[in-house]
């Protein structure tokens, strides 16, 4: 079945699907941190709505469609995507009481005019702008970035009057599509907005064989705030998540109690900032299932607080090296080559020991090497020769971020240092079956 043939079936139906329910939909975009913000604006929301989020990054019109009918991706299965269109039929003629009231929708901006086709389709009433970075993924495709921004501000201006348009008040290029918008405009940070993460902190505890690591944070709104303790979510940007949920939630006439006990129902996605137990007493940050220079400067910035975190009972944390394996960042265009060099000397300024793996990370090395040393700085073609060596690198005690994009299949290296590899599955994103 011909995939121009399934995406026009897919976009009528979800047409006629969202004219007569008429969820409210939420939109979702940015360069970093979308699919971990729509699963905690999912969890704030369902205690209080019937709630409907796209799996995993099912962010194209074929999947956003999927998600709006309820279907799923049926790859090359003839039956599997008749039954979906046949779904999507049934909803139409027959109208069910529980369809969804809300649907919280990741958009892609892989190309120019896929996220303002998507947003025309949809209609969001609340739009979320999570981060744009300096040298954001799919800039490859892309005259120039203010063709990419011009993408992103476009959900600004389609937002109605009654709408909301939240937004990252630390990211100056989010900040900027304030001044595009007629909608209520509702802003989160660590440094200002309207709700304002403060007093952010990292904990530990220590459950069976691994560490299990957690923030504390205070949740500013108005002039109240609510402490917030949370296991097993940590590092900034999953913060940024937490804050934009609570935006949404605001704007749904929740209040903050209520908002903050919805986090409990959040589970970051797998092959994010995921601390693993890793083979030879080794410690595994996973964050690997996709990469870009600011989440790279992200996932360093964490590394160097998990360094310093301290268990309960003032039992300190002693690791003996920090690793870093970074793979290629892809897709950035004509800044590949300073976007990795400068992501190099980053590496360098923060890490023990740096792991490259593809011909763009090469460059990355090369930058580093001049500042670790070349014994310092190991280089590897691909994830699988990586994934080959990893433990004649590591030693008892290491600390090992593992990044990069999702092309690049660094899940492979955190499967090669897990303690436990045959529950893979459960924490990583594999391009094909474990």
């Amino acid at each position: 079945m011909k995939r121009q043939f399934i995406q026009f079936v897919l976009i009528l139906l979800s047409k006629l699907i969202l004219g007569r329910y008429q969820p409210l939909v939420i939109a979702v975009v940015g360069s970093n941190g979308k699919t971990s913000t729509k699963e905690a604006m999912a969890a704030v929301l369902k205690s209080h709505y019937r709630v409907r989020q796209n799996s995993e990054n099912q962010n194209i019109p074929i999947g956003v469609c999927l998600t709006i009918i309820g279907g799923q991706a049926a790859n090359r299965n003839v039956w599997l995507w008749l039954k979906n269109f046949w779904q999507g039929f049934w909803l139409i003629i027959w109208k069910h009481k529980n369809y969804p009231e809300v649907l919280v929708l990741e958009m892609s901006e892989d190309r120019p005019g896929s996220l303002k086709y998507l947003i025309n389709l949809c209609q969001p009433q609340i739009g979320v702008i999570t981060w744009i970075g300096k040298w954001p993924v799919h800039l490859c495709n892309f005259k120039n970035k203010n063709e990419l921004l011009d993408e992103f501000y476009y959900l600004a201006k389609s937002l109605p009057p009654e709408g909301a348009l939240i937004l990252n008040s630390d990211n100056k290029e989010v900040l900027e599509a304030k001044n595009s918008t007629q909608a209520q405009v509702i802003t989160f940070g660590f440094k200002e907005g309207d709700i304002k993460i403060d007093d952010y902190k990292l904990y530990g505890i220590r459950d069976e064989n691994r560490i299990r690591v957690g923030s504390y944070f205070r949740l500013s709104y108005s002039g109240s705030y609510v402490p917030v303790k949370i296991i097993d979510i940590f590092g900034k940007p999953q913060i940024y998540a937490l804050a934009a949920a609570s935006c949404v939630g605001l704007k749904l006439k929740m209040n903050l109690v209520e908002i903050v006990a919805g986090f409990n129902n959040h589970h970051v996605p797998a092959g994010r900032t995921t601390i693993l137990a890793g083979c030879h007493n080794v410690w595994l940050l996973d964050d690997s299932y996709n990469s870009n220079p600011d989440a790279v400067f992200a996932a360093l910035e964490l590394l160097d607080d998990l360094a310093n975190i301290v268990l309960p009972a003032n039992e300190a944390l002693i690791f003996q090296r920090k690793i870093a394996v970074l793979g290629d960042m892809l897709e950035l265009g004509e800044m590949t080559e300073v976007a990795h060099k400068t992501v190099g000397k980053w590496v360098a300024e923060s890490v023990d020991i740096f792991v490259a793996v593809g011909q763009e990370m090469k460059k990355a090395a090369e930058v580093a090497q001049t500042i670790l040393g070349e014994n310092k700085v190991f280089i590897f073609n691909n994830s699988q020769e990586a994934a080959g060596k990893i433990k004649e690198i590591v030693k008892a005690g290491d600390l090992v971020l593992v990044k990069g994009s999702r092309g690049m299949h660094l899940e492979e290296v955190s499967k090669a240092l897990m303690l436990e590899p045959e529950k893979a599955k459960d924490y990583l994103i594999f391009a094909d079956p474990v």
